[in-house]
């Protein structure tokens, strides 16, 4: 079971909605320029071949929406939200709740998660890997650079990207992983997610998998490859422009990714 999450994604801006008919868009008129269209031909097959749920929806913010993933109950339950978990917070998903990786780990699943956290590290049994989570490569913050994966908060600055080995790392806090300074997350959150399938897929065979992979893309901030942004060069805000062409690298993420898995 793969669960990718994308970050500050719109709707407007995933490619198979883009103008068709949706609940959104009754009529399905024109709301982008065909030559602005956002491609995201590996998401859209996912669409495809599955189920796309048009009236689910997530919270309009980072740690509400995560505590709600992860617990499947609302933040007015959870006390994650309305509002974002802060850097300096003593609090986070609180640790009587119950998370899907533990549920799937009783059931015999190996997990693993990657990407942004967002639920607190007031402490370390608040963290990944001791929420039933058996590895971590990612940060525990909210948003951080895409390059150097520092974050800055109230006037303070540090770098915040944490990595487990793939092995199970249960209750073991990660730490700091300074050899990414320099490659986008978006590519350090790949070949970590294929790294960790392949590696199950020869260490345990006939075990199953659950990997919680959660995308830093697209949240600010806006920071992309000059080479995605190429195929939307007639987009004339700079920062849209930019926007798209992290649409572009999370999706093509996701087609390996998706490729990874096939090929294990």
């Amino acid at each position: 079971v793969l669960l990718f999450v994308a970050d500050d994604y719109g709707h407007n801006d995933v490619g198979y909605n883009q103008n068709t008919k949706t609940v959104f868009n009754l009529e399905g008129e024109l709301t982008t320029p065909p030559d602005q269209v956002i491609k995201t031909p590996n998401i859209d097959r996912l669409a495809k071949e599955g189920v796309t749920l048009q009236n689910y929806y997530v919270q309009p913010l980072c740690s509400p929406t995560r505590g709600t993933i992860l617990s499947g109950r609302y933040p007015s339950h959870t006390g994650v939200g309305p509002k974002v978990i802060p850097a300096d917070a003593p609090y986070g998903l609180p640790l009587d709740e119950t998370t899907i990786a533990q549920v799937m780990k009783h059931a015999g699943y190996r997990t693993a998660a990657i990407g942004k956290w967002h639920l607190g590290f007031c402490e370390k049994e608040y963290t990944p890997t001791f929420r039933g989570f058996e590895s971590f490569l990612g940060y525990l913050n909210g948003a951080e650079d895409y390059y150097r994966h520092n974050f800055t908060f109230d006037g303070f600055e540090g770098y915040d990207l944490r990595d487990s080995p793939v092995v199970d790392s249960t209750d073991v806090l990660p730490p700091t992983a300074r050899r990414f300074i320099g490659t986008y997350s978006a590519y350090v959150f790949t070949e970590r997610t294929i790294d960790v399938v392949k590696h199950h897929a020869e260490a345990h065979p006939s075990t199953p998998l659950f990997t919680y992979l959660t995308f830093q893309s697209v949240h600010f901030p806006l920071e992309v490859p000059p080479e995605y942004e190429l195929p939307y060069h007639r987009i004339t805000n700079a920062s849209r422009r930019t926007y798209a062409g992290m649409v572009s690298a999370m999706d093509e993420a996701v087609g390996n990714i998706v490729k990874g898995y096939e090929d294990a």
